[in-house]
């Protein structure tokens, strides 16, 4: 197995959001820096260091699995995540707050 490179912390919600591209996953998915998270006022996630809201294909997976195949997708995006040392939290179906894990990095 190679080595994955590491990207810069500043550029792990980039990843991310390349990671879910590469596997057809954006659709009806936003990233949000902190800054534009706590202008919409919301109550959940003011906290991460990015958050991340979709309604599409990505929501329907991770709140709704119909196969083996979504179940393997959570649990390799979950791996990518670890990688990265950051985790998420859902604050609602809709949206995914990001976190440091202190491990992975």
């Amino acid at each position: 197995m190679s080595q994955r490179t590491l990207p810069h912390v500043s550029d792990v919600p980039n990843a991310v959001m390349a990671w879910l591209k590469e596997r057809g996953l954006t659709y009806d998915t936003h990233l949000y820096t902190p800054e534009a998270w706590r202008r919409r006022g919301e109550k959940y996630g003011n906290g991460s260091l990015f958050t991340i809201t979709t309604e599409g294909t990505l929501n329907h997976i991770l709140n709704y699995p119909e196969s083996k195949a979504d179940l393997l997708l959570i649990d390799q995006f979950q791996a990518f995540l670890k990688e990265l040392g950051i985790y998420y939290e859902q604050g609602f179906a809709w949206s995914l707050h990001f976190y440091q894990t202190g491990e992975g990095r």
